[in-house]
């Protein structure tokens, strides 16, 4: 799946962390291009990650998660706003 890759590469670029999928929802492309993305961090089973994509655009538009995992985003690579 192609989001999965991009995901599991935006995670290990801008958060040094492997990132384990689980499921996704996909609400339609008549509404919009987002697929809404959810797994773990390997090693933290029991906190859920979110990433919403534009697959459309193939990119990463946000990321939710527990704080500690939020926080140890690298701050010196800038995320590319659409």
């Amino acid at each position: 799946m192609l989001e999965e890759l991009c995901m599991y590469e935006h995670n290990l670029k801008y958060y040094n962390a492997e990132f384990i999928y689980k499921d996704y929802d996909f609400i339609g492309s008549y509404v919009n291009s987002t697929v809404y993305l959810r797994g773990y961090i390997n090693g933290h089973e029991g906190q859920i990650i979110s990433i919403n994509y534009d697959y459309k655009k193939k990119k990463v538009l946000y990321v939710t998660g527990p704080g500690w995992f939020i926080d140890s985003r690298n701050p010196k690579i800038e995320a590319s706003t659409p």
